[in-house]
Parts: structure tokens; sequence; C-alpha cells
């Protein structure tokens, strides 16, 4: 799938306003290139969401510096049990339980990197509200890409690598 925007699309942020580095290094207040997002998707699970679910979804940029993932507050999962969990290029990752808004699970995550692996997993009891969310893939302004922003959300057959249910 193609980017839905070139890459002089009309977004910009400023690295400066990046609030939370998730894999140890932070922007000083000196680092202020301007970004743009080369494109944004948007994922929901059903509410609630099922039990017994496994997805994995990947998320492919090549040429971005940095994924933002923006929350709705509504989001809620069982805690420590039903988890969203994010993968950086680096392996780093981060799992998100309970209810959004929280020191745990911030409203808006920001992490480096040009792919990014997202899972959900459900276990067989309980259930709650689920997530939404949109992730967006950010490169330094003017960046040059060798090829056409090849912007894709990797997947087999529609939009989901795994969504099993029934998975233990």
């Amino acid at each position: 799938m193609a980017c839905a925007a070139p890459i002089g699309c009309n977004y910009s942020v400023q690295a400066s306003n990046f609030s939370l580095m998730l894999d140890s290094v932070m922007w000083t207040s000196s680092q202020t290139a301007e970004m743009e997002i080369l494109n944004t998707w948007s994922e929901e699970s059903p509410h609630n969401y099922h039990n017994n679910t496994h997805t994995t979804k990947v998320f492919n940029c090549p040429g971005a510096k940095l994924f933002v993932i923006e929350f709705d507050p509504r989001c809620h999962t069982e805690r420590k049990y039903d988890y969203l969990e994010f993968v950086n290029h680096q392996g780093i990752s981060h799992k998100y339980d309970q209810k959004v808004g929280t020191d745990s699970w911030p409203l808006k995550v920001e992490i480096k990197g040009s792919k990014l692996e997202f899972t959900f997993h459900s276990d067989p009891s309980n259930n709650e509200w689920g997530y939404k969310f949109t992730v967006s893939c950010l490169v330094y302004f003017n960046t040059r890409i060798s090829t056409f922003i090849d912007c894709e959300l990797m997947s087999m057959g529609g939009e989901t690598l795994h969504n099993h249910k029934g998975l233990r």
C-alpha cells in the first residue's frame, strides 16, 4: 500500500516537542529539526474485544526516523492478561494494559525507527473496551528516500499477519 501523502505533505512537527522517547534517547531543546508525517494508519479492536485473540501487524516505513502512536482515551484492557505490545527495530518491547491515560499507558507514545511491530493478546476470560489508535511515521523534513515513499502495512491476506482465536 503506498503512502497516502507524498513526501512534501502538509504535516510537520518539531522534534523538540516530543515528550517521550522510548529507546533511552531523549530529544533536547537544541534538537529542533522539523519532521514530517509520511503515513498514518488507524487500528481498532472490536468493542468489547473478543477473548482468545492474538493479532500481529507490522508497520514499515523506509526512511522514517520515528513512529508516533496516539491512543483513544477509552482504551482499556484486562490488567496483566490482555495487552498491547509494540516492538521497535532494535527489539525493544513496550507493553500496555489496563487503562490509557496513566503513567504506565500514556495517551501518546513515540518510538524511534522505520519498522514497528504491534501485537494484541487477550486470554480466555474477561474483556474490556479494547483499543483504538493511530500510528504515524515521521522523517526529517527534506529527507530523500531512494524509492518512492514505500510506506506499507506488511500483511498476509488482508490487514492482519496473525489473528487467531483460540490461541493460548
